[in-house]
C-alpha cells in the first residue's frame, strides 16, 4: 500500500492539483485547527469540491504532518453517506490536500439558515442532521473504530442540507485507545477521558462518541459557542425537544456503562412518540431509498410529499428532493402525475437561472413523452412554471409537440391543451400565432364535441390582445363569424360575446359592412340568449356608428350649397326620427330581453346536441375561463372528466361533460 501511495504521491508532484483545480484564495471559517478549508472547482468540468490544505511551511509539528496524513488516507479508505466523500488527494513536501464535495462548516450553516428558516423548519433541520451523524458513528463503530473528534468542528453540510462527519483524523481501533494524550483538551470528550487520558477497556467503544453526540446537540439548539463551558450541560434541557431530552441525558450520563450505542438511541428515537416520528422523517427517509421503492410506492410518495413540503427547506427542496423527482421521471416508469405535480411545485420556487439549469433542459423531453399522463401533468400544472419558459424554448422546441395535443382523439386532452395554448398565447410568436390559427383553432370549430367548439371561440377571443395587427385582421373576423351559424347556441352565444368584447380591434367600415349583416339575424334566433347577446352587440356598434357618422364630412350636395325643397326637408326630418325611434327601441328591446324569462311559444325543442348545458361555460365574457376539468389518474386511462358538483340540469336536457 506504501509502495502504491509513493507512485501516486510522485505522479501528483509532476501534476499539481493546482493545475488541475482552481482553488479560491479565501478560506472559510472552518473550526478545525488542523486544515484550511477553501472552496475550489476541478477544471476539467467545472465541478465545485471544498479543499481542505495543510501547509507544512507553516505548521513544522510531527504530530500534526502524522495527523494530516492519516487523515487523508481515512477519507480515502472509508465511504458511507454520511461521511465526507472524497474525490482527490495530494501530498507533496510542503502541502497536504483533500479535494471533497462541496460543503460548509456546520457553525456558518445554522448562522445562515437561522434567518431563512422558521423554529419549526430549524428544528427538523436539526433532527435530521442528528439522524445522519448518528448513522456515521454508528458506521464507525461497527467497523471497530472510534471516531474520538465528534463536535460542531468536525461537522460538515453539504449543498442538500445532509450533515457530513468529518475530522477523521484521531479516529482510531479498540486496541489504540489506551493512550489517548494526542487528543485535543476538547469539552466534547467524556469526564473519565478528560481527567485520565485513558480509555478502560470495560468501557464500550461508542461511549466516547455517543458523548460527544450529546454535547453536540446541546450547542445546536443553544446556539452555543464552541469555546463555551459545557461542564455540566445536563442541567439545562430547556431548549432541546420534549421528545429529545431523556435521550440527550443518557447520552451525556456520568457512568460510561450507560451510555446506549448509536443503534439504539436511532431505535427509540424511531420509535412512536418519538423525536423522528414524523411525516417529516417518514418522507425524508423514504427518499435515501427512493431508487429502491416500486412505483405504487413513489406514487404514494408523492401524493404525501406536497403536504410535507413545507416543512423541508428551500436548500432540501432544489438540492436534494428535485434531483430525485427528475430521475424518477425520466427513468422511473409512466405513473408520473403526482411525480410531476410535485417536481413543479418545487421548481416554481425557483430562480431565473436555476430553472434553467436544473429543470428546463428536460421540458422538452417531458412533452416528447407519448404516455398521456405526462402530458396531462405537464398541461396540469402548466401555470407553475410557466414564467421561467423561454420564448425560444416555447416557440422552437415545445409548441410543436404541444400543439399535438390539439389534434389527440381523445376530447379531454384537446380541451386541455386548448387551455394551455391560452395561457401561453403571450409568449408566441407572429409565426406561432398564424400556425396555431390556421392549422388548429379553426379546424376546432368544427370539432365533433360542442363543449370544445365553445372554448375554442372563448380562446380565439381571448387571444385577441396578443395577436399582431396583422393577424388580428387577417384570422379574428373569420374566426369569430363563423361560430355565429353554429347549431349549438353556446357556441353563438360564446361568439357573441367575442365579438362584443374585441369590437376595439374592428373599424367603423368593417362594422357595418361585414359584421352587422352577419349578426343581426340573431334577433330572431329561437334562443334567448342569443337574442339578448345580439341586441346588446347591436347597441354597441350602432352606437360607434352614429358617432362615426357625426364625425364624417359633409355630402357633396351640402358642399355645393344647393336648395332643398321643403318636401326634401319634411322627407329627411322624417328620416332622422324614424332612425332614431328605431335605434332607441332596439336599446329598449335589448333591455327587455335580458331580463325577461323565455317566451315558452317562441321556444323550440332542442336537438340531441343542444341538449348539452354549459351553462358555465358562458356565464359572461368578461369572466368567462375555459371550462374547468378533473383528472382522475387512478382511472384506468387516468384522463376520464369527473363531473363537477356544479353542473344543473333542466328538464329535458342532458348533463354537459364541459
Amino acid at each position: 500500500m506504501e509502495k502504491v501511495w509513493s507512485l501516486f504521491s510522485s505522479a501528483t508532484k509532476q501534476n499539481s492539483y493546482s493545475s488541475s483545480y482552481s482553488i479560491e484564495s479565501v478560506s472559510e471559517q472552518s473550526l478545525d485547527p488542523l486544515f484550511t478549508l477553501k472552496k475550489g472547482k476541478r477544471n476539467s468540468d467545472n465541478l465545485q469540491v471544498s479543499v481542505f490544505e495543510y501547509k507544512l511551511s507553516k505548521d513544522k509539528s510531527e504530530e500534526n504532518l502524522r495527523l494530516a496524513k492519516l487523515f487523508l488516507r481515512r477519507l480515502k479508505t472509508l465511504r458511507h453517506p454520511n461521511l465526507l466523500k472524497f474525490y482527490d488527494g495530494e501530498e507533496t513536501d510542503t502541502l497536504i490536500a483533500v479535494c471533497t464535495e462541496p460543503v460548509e462548516p456546520l457553525h456558518i450553516f445554522l448562522e445562515s439558515e437561522a434567518e431563512n428558516l422558521t423554529s419549526k423548519q430549524q428544528e427538523y433541520q436539526i433532527l435530521w442532521g442528528l439522524h445522519q451523524l448518528l448513522k456515521a458513528v454508528h458506521f464507525l463503530n461497527s467497523s471497530s473504530l472510534a471516531h474520538c473528534n465528534v463536535g460542531l468542528h468536525s461537522v460538515y453540510v453539504d449543498d442538500a442540507g445532509d450533515w457530513k462527519l468529518g475530522g477523521l483524523q484521531y479516529s482510531r481501533p479498540l486496541e489504540e485507545l489506551d493512550d489517548l494524550n494526542c487528543l485535543p483538551n476538547s469539552h466534547y470528550l467524556p469526564p473519565e477521558i478528560r481527567k485520565k487520558k485513558s480509555f478502560s477497556s470495560e468501557n464500550p467503544l461508542w461511549s466516547v462518541d455517543v458523548y460527544s453526540i450529546g454535547i453536540l446537540i446541546w450547542e445546536v439548539f443553544n446556539n452555543a459557542n464552541h469555546k463555551g463551558d459545557l461542564r455540566s450541560p445536563q442541567r439545562d434541557v430547556k431548549k432541546i425537544p420534549a421528545s429529545l431530552r431523556s435521550v440527550y441525558l443518557s447520552l451525556v450520563h456520568d457512568d460510561p456503562q450507560r451510555r446506549p450505542n448509536c443503534a439504539e438511541v436511532l431505535s427509540s428515537l424511531k420509535s412512536k412518540g418519538g423525536a423522528f416520528d414524523s411525516d417529516f422523517f417518514a418522507v425524508c427517509l423514504f427518499l435515501e431509498e427512493f431508487h429502491l421503492k416500486s412505483e405504487d410506492e413513489k406514487m404514494s410518495f408523492c401524493a404525501k410529499l406536497n403536504t410535507v413540503l413545507p416543512q423541508i427547506s428551500l436548500r432540501s427542496r432544489h438540492n436534494k428532493i428535485l434531483p430525485l423527482l427528475i430521475n424518477a421521471v425520466l427513468y422511473g416508469g409512466a405513473r408520473t402525475y403526482n411525480m410531476l405535480k410535485s417536481l413543479f411545485k418545487i421548481a416554481s420556487t425557483l430562480d431565473e437561472v436555476e430553472f434553467q439549469r436544473r429543470v428546463a433542459p428536460y421540458l422538452s423531453r417531458l412533452y416528447s413523452s407519448p404516455e398521456r399522463e405526462t402530458r396531462v401533468a405537464l398541461l396540469s400544472n402548466l401555470e407553475l412554471y410557466r414564467k421561467h419558459l423561454s420564448k425560444d424554448l416555447l416557440n422552437l422546441e415545445l409548441f410543436p409537440k404541444l400543439a399535438m395535443g390539439l389534434k389527440d382523439n381523445l376530447a379531454a386532452m384537446r380541451l386541455l391543451t386548448l387551455k394551455a395554448c391560452l395561457l401561453l398565447a403571450a409568449l408566441f410568436t407572429d409565426k406561432v400565432h398564424e400556425e396555431l390559427i390556421t392549422k388548429y383553432l379553426l379546424p376546432l370549430q368544427t370539432d365533433p364535441h360542442p363543449g370544445i367548439r365553445v372554448n375554442t371561440v372563448i380562446c380565439m377571443g381571448k387571444m385577441a390582445p396578443f395577436l399582431s395587427a396583422q393577424n388580428r385582421k387577417k384570422f379574428l373576423l373569420t374566426s369569430l363569424s363563423r361560430p355565429l351559424k353554429d347549431p349549438f347556441y353556446h357556441t353563438r352565444v360564446a361568439a357573441l360575446r367575442a365579438l362584443y368584447a374585441t369590437s376595439e380591434y374592428f373599424d367603423e367600415e368593417i362594422v357595418a359592412t361585414k359584421i352587422l349583416p352577419l349578426v343581426v339575424v340573431g334577433c330572431i334566433d329561437p334562443e334567448v340568449e342569443v337574442r339578448a347577446q345580439t341586441f346588446r352587440l347591436l347597441s354597441l356598434y350602432l352606437s360607434r356608428l352614429e358617432k362615426h357618422s357625426e364625425a364624417m364630412p359633409p355630402s357633396s350636395r351640402e358642399k355645393s350649397g344647393s336648395l332643398k325643397s321643403s318636401s326634401e326637408g319634411s322627407v329627411a326630418s322624417w328620416t332622422e326620427r324614424a332612425v332614431s325611434h328605431a335605434f332607441s327601441s332596439i336599446v329598449r328591446l335589448a333591455q327587455g330581453v335580458q331580463t325577461e324569462p323565455p317566451c315558452q311559444e317562441c321556444s323550440i325543442r332542442p336537438t340531441e346536441e343542444q341538449s348539452i348545458s354549459t351553462r358555465e361555460v358562458v356565464e359572461g365574457w368578461k369572466d368567462i375561463e375555459l371550462s374547468d376539468w378533473e383528472w382522475d389518474p387512478e382511472d384506468n386511462e387516468g384522463f376520464a372528466p369527473v363531473k363537477s358538483e356544479r353542473r344543473q340540469s333542466t328538464k329535458g336536457h342532458s348533463r354537459s361533460p364541459f
